[in-house]
Order: structure tokens, then C-alpha cells, then sequence
């Protein structure tokens, strides 16, 4: 059976993540993991809100704090929702429960069973994010065949600037 962290006089993170601004789940993912630590007995000493940010980016400020407090030793636990709020990338994924592991911070109920889940959540959704890539891309080529413009999207920030086409219109 899989090892349970207990949160009894822990010094709990929670951290909450959106890609959209609008979206207004981290609210919910703060109201709900709170209730969870304060129900175990865990003492929330810092709530970090990424809302905006894509979790196949590293660079996301409230991430960075996080990291910052933990290597402080203010954080025993760190609570997320879901694996992916932390990144939608199995590699980048690692690569952060690598850096808190080293500051001695563990991620709520972290066993060899979630570690193979998490890797396998990480499986999908990478498949995703690629068919999801997939699907922006055809659509953006119906787009532009139907218009007398087109759109160039930067790959890195996905910002898109508006181009003139030399086709005229009709």
C-alpha cells in the first residue's frame, strides 16, 4: 500500500494553475485544497496562483516563488489539484518535482503507484497538447483559405499578428 503523507503541523503550499486569465477554477482549486489541509490539520503557510500560464512553460512567476520558498525550508508539502497544474510536459514535470525533492519537499500522497500515474498522465497529456497543435493548425489553414489575410502565431508566447495577404479580394 502506498505510503499517505501526513499533513498534521505541516507547513502546506497550495498551488493553483490556469492557462487563462478568464478562467476562474484556480479559485476553486484554492478553495477546495484549502478545506482538504485544514480538514488534515496542515498549516497553508503560502497559496501561489499562476493564472495565464501554460504548463509547458517553466517561467511562470508563482511557480518561482514557490520554488524560492522552498529552498527557504518554508513549505513541507506542496498540494495541487492535478499533476498537470504543475505542467502538461512529463519531462517538465520531473524536472520541478526534481528541484522541490532536493529542498526536501514532497507533493501529497507522492508513492511509486502515483509516480506511474503521474508519468502516464504525463503519456496523454502530451498526446493531447500534439493533437491539440494539430487541430489549431487546420484550422488556422481553413482560416486563412477563406480570408485575404493571414495570421503568424509566435510559437513560444502563442501571440498572433495579423498579415496582409498579396491576394485580393473578392
Amino acid at each position: 500500500m502506498a505510503e499517505k503523507i501526513e499533513l498534521k503541523g505541516k507547513k502546506v503550499a497550495i498551488y493553483c494553475r490556469t492557462a487563462s486569465k478568464s478562467q476562474t477554477s484556480d479559485t476553486t482549486q484554492a478553495k477546495e485544497l484549502t478545506a482538504y489541509a485544514n480538514d488534515s490539520g496542515g498549516n497553508v503557510t503560502g497559496m501561489y496562483f499562476d493564472s495565464g500560464y501554460s504548463g509547458r512553460s517553466e517561467h511562470r512567476p508563482a511557480l518561482n516563488a514557490l520554488i524560492a520558498a522552498a529552498k527557504t525550508g518554508g513549505i513541507d508539502i506542496v498540494l495541487t489539484q492535478d499533476p498537470n497544474r504543475i505542467a502538461r510536459d512529463v519531462l517538465l514535470y520531473q524536472r520541478i518535482v526534481d528541484r522541490m525533492a532536493k529542498c526536501q519537499i514532497k507533493f501529497l500522497n507522492e508513492s511509486p503507484e502515483l509516480q506511474i500515474m503521474h508519468s502516464m498522465l504525463g503519456v496523454f497529456t502530451h498526446y493531447e497538447r500534439q493533437k491539440m497543435r494539430e487541430y489549431v493548425k487546420a484550422g488556422m489553414t481553413a482560416s486563412q483559405k477563406r480570408r485575404s489575410y493571414q495570421y503568424l502565431r509566435c510559437p513560444d508566447c502563442g501571440s498572433t499578428q495579423r498579415l496582409e495577404s498579396k491576394r485580393k479580394r473578392r
